[in-house]
């Protein structure tokens, strides 16, 4: 782990420290890029989006005291004891 802060580190330090650089990107490798930044972020607000609502619906599951997420109606059953119930 240390090594690897180090090696960032080392590299921030000798792009900051460099001052002339003829770096080319051609339009195929920064579109590229763009698309990879664009798709990061909206996939990070996909993932955010989702964990929000589901705190969001847990808290208010405890907050009403539900615990399976029921409104605390009874399940449907058939009553088999019943003579009219169908078999």
């Amino acid at each position: 782990m240390i090594t690897s802060i180090a090696f960032v580190s080392l590299v921030l330090v000798l792009f900051i420290l460099d001052s002339s650089s003829f770096a080319y990107i051609d339009p195929g490798t920064g579109s590229l890029f763009v698309q990879m930044t664009l798709a990061t972020a909206m996939g990070a607000l996909f993932v955010a989006r989702k964990k929000v609502r589901r705190g969001l619906s847990r808290l208010k599951s405890k907050m009403l005291g539900e615990v399976d997420g029921t409104d605390g109606a009874k399940p449907v059953t058939k009553d088999y004891t019943d003579p009219r119930c169908d078999k």
